[in-house]
């Protein structure tokens, strides 16, 4: 074979194989298609437990606290007065007395479930302010406070007591409570829960106020 006929097949030979060999890598690097990203894991799952803790407290405050629009709505109607002190002493014993169950003493109960109350009555003086404004009548088809509201308020107090004692005491030691603060502007909110009813409710839980 001639110099030029070998050298003729030496070219073919590997021009042949980059064709059957490089051309996947070629497809490869021209390709199109985003490269997998890899998992991510959500900020949430990542939640420290003590945040997880106060969220659900949180929660609870806020469902009690949006049924005292039904509880005002009941007082209207009777013509009751929204503050009842013999009553809310009354509660308080009670409460105390669940709070012992979870570990709780009794001035904590007493400074976290009055911080409640409280809340829970600037909510029912509100709406009675607004209502004074409109001279509106009575309601039509209002929850019974005794039969229906205070048994679902009893369970949910209890369930905060509980939620309470199960937080780490460390929670709101710091002089400005502002994680704290932070939690309840995102979720201690809903008709009715202003600033002032959020700072009511909240209080016992930081500036040196930890129940």
């Amino acid at each position: 074979m001639s110099r030029t006929s070998r050298g003729r097949s030496l070219w073919h030979g590997a021009a042949l194989f980059l064709f059957v060999f490089g051309a996947p890598a070629l497809v490869g690097c021209w390709s199109t298609e985003p490269p997998a990203r890899p998992a991510t894991t959500s900020p949430e799952s990542n939640r420290p437990a003590a945040d997880e803790g106060l969220d659900g407290l949180l929660d609870l405050m806020r469902q009690r606290l949006l049924l005292m629009h039904d509880v005002a709505r009941w007082k209207w109607n009777q013509g009751a007065p929204i503050t009842d002190p013999a009553r809310e002493q009354q509660l308080l014993t009670a409460l105390e007395e669940r709070g012992l169950r979870y570990g709780l003493s009794r001035q904590q109960t007493k400074e976290f479930m009055s911080a409640q109350i409280e809340g829970g009555k600037l909510v029912q003086q509100a709406d009675f302010a607004d209502w004074q404004t409109q001279d509106r009548g009575t309601f039509e088809d209002v929850r019974d406070l005794s039969t229906d509201l205070r048994p679902r308020i009893d369970e949910l107090s209890d369930r905060l007591l509980k939620q309470l004692a199960e937080l780490p005491r460390t929670l709101g030691k710091d002089s400005s409570g502002s994680h704290v603060e932070q939690r309840a502007a995102v979720l201690l909110v809903g008709d009715g829960i202003d600033d002032a009813v959020r700072a009511a409710a909240i209080r016992p839980l930081f500036h040196g106020k930890r129940p």
